[in-house]
């Protein structure tokens, strides 16, 4: 998962990604963010463009950003998350024995 892109969308930035990696799990196309093809420097500045030209879907795109790092990204989320899994591991550890 790139950092990079976590951060960016943390500061409510629209951000332009290719699907590679673990990017298609945080960019909702159209929602948070924009989804180009995989070396297409075209798509790349078409998406951009879009952008620039739409302040307000921009805007728009950023604020969903946000809140896909608040709901599933933030610090005290993930620190749930983890400690519900080591739970859940130590659970099934005790019912094995």
């Amino acid at each position: 998962m790139p950092n990079g892109l976590l951060e960016a969308m943390s500061y409510g930035l629209a951000c332009v990604a290719t699907p590679v990696g673990g990017i298609p799990e945080i960019i909702e196309d159209g929602v948070n963010g924009l989804m180009v093809p995989v070396g297409s420097a075209t798509a790349v500045r078409d998406a951009l463009e879009s952008l620039l030209a739409d302040p307000q879907r921009m805007n728009e795109m950023g604020r969903g950003g946000h809140r896909t790092i608040e709901q599933h990204y933030d610090w005290d989320v993930r620190a749930r998350q983890i400690i519900g899994l080591y739970r859940k591991l130590v659970s099934g550890r005790n019912k094995a024995t």
